[in-house]
């Protein structure tokens, strides 16, 4: 395991960090971020024949500096029973994980991002905050990339079709054009 691995999985940005364990992990940007702004940071550790997908727990330690003491135990079982609806663990110590065997990293990788943005959310309204504006195209991309991390992915591609008209697509990944709809269709 290693960042160019990483990337070719999540086409994010990555680095090699110290983990909490005392070996190293890949540190994982992402273009999410919790209801103060924070970025959502994936951490990705390798476990015998697994990855582990993890906030390292800085998501839960983020939450009182927004106001929201989630140490209290009716909140702490609140998101635990949420994240695992989400197909995440909470640890007593206030990690959020996941494991996923390696060969389905990339699988893992977009389920446990989704779930990350999932706790934003839960975040935001127990802070009684307004819900962020959704990025489709950017919450399925991770999803869109775990059908085959190899093939090429470009943003926005034209493609110009057997009656001449060019179509723009949201994504290509590989020879496959993505459209996503949004809710006003466009």
């Amino acid at each position: 395991m290693n960042c160019n691995w990483a990337t070719e999985l999540t086409r994010y940005d990555c680095r090699q960090v110290p983990a909490v364990n005392g070996g190293l992990c890949l540190e994982i940007g992402t273009p999410f971020s919790l209801p103060d702004g924070s970025a959502i940071n994936l951490y990705l550790v390798g476990e015998g024949s697994h990855v582990r997908i993890t906030d390292n727990g800085d998501t839960l330690f983020q939450l009182p500096s927004m106001g929201y003491d989630i140490w209290q135990p009716a909140r702490f079982n609140s998101l635990r029973d949420f994240a695992r609806s989400r197909k995440l663990h909470l640890t007593d110590r206030g990690e959020l994980f996941a494991l996923a065997r390696q060969d389905q990293a990339a699988a893992g990788f977009a389920a446990s991002l989704t779930g990350m943005i999932a706790v934003s959310l839960w975040v935001a309204d127990k802070l009684g905050e307004r819900e962020p504006e959704a990025d489709l195209v950017a919450e399925l991309e991770p999803y869109i990339i775990a059908r085959n991390p190899d093939a090429p992915l470009k943003a926005n591609p034209k493609v110009k079709g057997a009656s001449r008209t060019v179509h723009t697509f949201d994504l290509q990944h590989g020879d496959v054009g993505w459209l996503v709809a949004s809710d006003d269709l466009r």
